[in-house]
């Protein structure tokens, strides 16, 4: 074996160097090329990695009116008709006749929602539902609900059959907790709601906190999800074999469905979080009220019958679109009257304390 002289040895050493340097280089710019086109896959899916803790991190709260912006974004995509070439016809049938009517009647919605007359502070960021907006925040969201759990009935008794060369829909079908189509199931985005709900809360803003992470990683979700279904779209192009394009249709027709169920609970996530920033503006005043304070007592027992009423509907997962919303108005409902009643108490209160001449501290704390 031939010997290497000493004096080339650093030679040698500084141009294996580089050579490893360039090699690395080329592996860390490879994923940026191939990000232009999205590899099935590839990308892991904020939903599949979320677990408690991160819905416990220290969260910036998240704008509604931004998340709204971006869902809608999302139900778009159902105005777009699929190919209804091949064994497509089908797949194109039943979005005419199920989610086409709807599309617009749901972005509507949307857009109402995001009137900025309805939100709190009335500059900047909103944060909150305005109080007398309730009502109107509550049927529009209800009517979206109302909407896509339709849509997802629909799409849920649907199978592809090959009938001679014609492909034809036929069949009631039984909804598989299994699912096999694109991108991950609606019980990965349900297990969302589970963590945040099972998350020990010592801390009122930690509980807030849990729903401005729960609503990002959403966000991050549906933009995840769309990519894939986009690109599922372009491999069937790629599939020769009839019964495998048959597969393929009904896997388009399934992850549809399994679409239409994720955006029911984004928007039950944004109604939970919106009860839950306003119960916190209530716990606040509670704070400010002195500890033996008359208004004190039925305060907390309101603000304890808000948080039942919140939970109850926000892990809501029945197939009755008009039970969440009578869950939703519940919430409402218990909360008007207990403000209302609040409001009545403290205007008492404070005439009572006028006529005695006696606005001491306690009584400054007392105005609810």
């Amino acid at each position: 074996m031939p010997t290497i002289p000493l004096r080339l040895l650093p030679v040698l050493l500084g141009l294996a160097l580089l050579l490893i340097g360039s090699s690395v280089r080329a592996e860390d710019e490879q994923p940026k090329k191939a990000g232009k086109e999205p590899a099935h896959g590839k990308a892991p899916s904020p939903i599949t990695e979320l677990q408690e803790k991160h819905l416990a991190e220290k969260a910036e709260p998240e704008d509604p009116i931004a998340y709204l912006a971006s869902y809608r974004e999302w139900v778009v995509d159902h105005e777009r008709p699929p190919p209804k070439d091949g064994t497509n016809q089908a797949v194109y049938e039943v979005w005419s006749a199920v989610l086409r009517p709807r599309a617009r009647r749901m972005t509507g919605r949307l857009d109402r929602l995001m009137k900025r007359k309805y939100w709190l502070p009335e500059d900047g960021t909103p944060v909150r539902v305005k109080s007398e907006a309730w009502s109107t925040f509550v049927r529009e969201l209800g009517g979206l609900i109302t909407e896509l759990h339709g849509a997802y009935s629909r799409y849920d008794k649907v199978v592809l059959r090959d009938r001679g060369g014609k492909l034809q829909t036929s069949g009631n079908r039984v909804y598989d907790s299994v699912y096999t189509g694109y991108g991950h199931p609606y019980s990965r985005w349900h297990s969302g709601v589970v963590y945040r709900q099972r998350i020990g809360i010592r801390f009122r803003h930690l509980e807030v906190n849990t729903y401005w992470n729960l609503m990002r990683r959403y966000r991050l979700g549906w933009g995840w999800r769309r990519g894939e279904c986009l690109n599922c779209e372009k491999r069937r192009e790629e599939l020769k074999d009839r019964q495998k394009k048959i597969e393929q249709s009904q896997q388009l027709i399934d992850t549809t469905r399994e679409t239409l169920r994720e955006q029911m609970l984004a928007l039950q996530v944004l109604a939970a979080a919106m009860q839950a920033q306003e119960e916190l503006a209530i716990a606040e005043k509670i704070d400010a009220l002195a500890k033996d304070h008359l208004l004190r007592e039925p305060a907390e027992k309101l603000l304890a019958a808000l948080r039942k009423a919140r939970a109850e509907a926000e892990r809501y997962d029945g197939d009755s679109s008009s039970h969440y919303a009578q869950l939703l108005r519940n919430w409402v409902r218990a909360y008007k009257a207990g403000s209302a009643l609040l409001e009545r108490e403290a205007a008492k209160l404070e005439d009572s304390e006028d006529d005695e001449d006696s606005k001491g501290e306690d009584g400054k704390a007392g105005k609810w």
